[in-house]
């Protein structure tokens, strides 16, 4: 559900971009964070094992390096279990580049199903137009073609 494929730091500098311009152009505080983190986002991309010193976006840089050598959908690709990948396509966190990275390294594996939600945030709840932070913080429920779809897919598997 909403599964990243891409660097983590690459998606941070991402969602702060996208954050600071839902209201117009960022301003100079906005603009600064941004190149702020930009700068510890290359850093994290950079780590390698075995590399010490100061904490790169509040982790040491070994739990970087190690992230920079997984890739999820390259890991995805070598699995023969049953596997259901489902996005919504108002997902700022983790967006459409994902779900392709998904669908070009799954494509032609009969084990994999793939389902979009176009109305649906990260949370898999329903909205219109840009999803926001502050949806999040509204109460709410994971939508209920999701369940269903959850529920379909567990039942279809072979007992």
């Amino acid at each position: 559900m909403a599964g990243a494929t891409r660097p983590l730091p690459v998606i941070l500098v991402e969602q702060v971009e996208y954050i600071a311009m839902l209201h117009g152009p960022a301003d100079e505080a906005a603009t600064k964070r941004i190149t702020e983190i930009k700068l510890e986002a290359a850093r994290a991309l950079a780590a390698q094992p075995g590399d010490a010193g100061r904490k790169i976006l509040g982790a040491a840089p070994g739990y970087w390096a190690d992230l920079n050598a997984y890739d999820p959908a390259a890991a995805a690709a070598r699995l023969s279990r049953p596997l259901l990948i489902v996005q919504g396509d108002r997902d700022y966190q983790v967006t459409a580049d994902d779900l392709q990275r998904f669908k070009t390294a799954l494509a032609g594996h009969p084990n994999v199903t793939i389902r979009e939600f176009p109305r649906l945030n990260h949370l898999f709840m329903s909205g219109d137009g840009k999803s926001r932070p502050e949806e999040y913080r509204r109460p709410g429920h994971v939508d209920a073609e999701v369940i269903e779809t959850l529920v379909q897919f567990v039942s279809s598997l072979p007992k």
